[in-house]
């Protein structure tokens, strides 16, 4: 079965998609997202009715859990022997087998970790494949869910990070609409990174385009003042002097590639 969490929770096992209305109601699902995002590891039936109830719980819990897993087990499986493979009962506790799912998590991971120690050429290649797996917000259906809210912020980073290298790529090979469109998609998940804005900047200033560079200064001062407080960092100032006073594109590219791709993905 292949799971995505990348965007609304879906699973598919070759003949059937499921989304999370399809899994039996809220709660559920939840504990599948739980469980999802526990990578393997066992959950205490402590630890899900604490996510999926906080002070509140059911006079019943352990019963609830189990009519809940249950109802996983019927919706996601067809063969009820290997959902119970899957979807394992442990002493006090539950766990998923993600030897015997493929988890898009999962695949991003590897992707990122092989582009890290990956070649210029083949970096490039893993990194796109890495954000074509994560176009979107992880488990981006159920956006106040607390238990998806650090993973959710550790993959923005992630996701984030794998753009800004691809960016960073793009301009150091002359491929300014790429790294203007990778910039852009970084944006999307890390909203106040200058680190893309300026990418944006220099992009456009490569491009002969210097109204939209200013532009892009511009729109990262408005939204670092209107959301954080805060005036550009040095380094973006000095990136929108250098286009002020006319610096050759090819010097301001080769001063913003000065920090290592891999330093930078070394972090994700």
């Amino acid at each position: 079965m292949n799971i995505s969490l990348f965007g609304p929770l879906q699973c598919h096992d070759g003949v059937r998609t499921l989304r999370a209305s399809d899994l039996g109601g809220a709660k559920p699902r939840g504990l599948l997202e739980l469980l999802l995002l526990a990578r393997g590891r066992t959950v205490s039936k402590e630890q899900l009715a604490e996510a999926l109830w906080g002070d509140r719980p059911p006079q019943n819990v352990a019963g609830t859990l189990e009519h809940y897993v249950c109802v996983l087990r019927r919706k996601l499986f067809t063969d009820q022997v290997l959902a119970r493979q899957v979807l394992v009962t442990e002493p006090g506790a539950y766990r998923l087998d993600t030897s015997r799912v493929s988890l898009d998590l999962d695949e991003f991971d590897r992707l990122m970790r092989q582009a890290e120690h990956a070649e210029d050429g083949r970096r490039r290649m893993l990194l796109s494949q890495a954000v074509d797996v994560a176009r979107h917000d992880l488990l981006d259906d159920a956006p106040y869910a607390p238990w998806a809210a650090t993973e959710r912020e550790l993959y923005r980073s992630r996701v984030t990070r794998a753009h800004l290298a691809i960016a960073r790529d793009c301009l150091a090979t002359g491929q300014y609409d790429c790294a203007m469109r990778h910039g852009e998609s970084a944006l999307r998940f890390a909203p106040y990174s200058e680190e893309a804005f300026r990418a944006l900047m220099v992009a456009d200033h490569a491009l002969g385009h210097a109204d939209l560079a200013r532009a892009a200064h511009r729109r990262c001062r408005q939204v670092l003042a209107d959301h954080l407080g805060v005036d550009p960092t040095s380094e973006t100032e000095a990136v929108a002097a250098a286009i002020d006073a006319g610096m050759p594109a090819d010097e301001l590219v080769r001063a913003f590639l000065d920090r290592s791709l891999h330093g930078l993905l070394a972090a994700a």
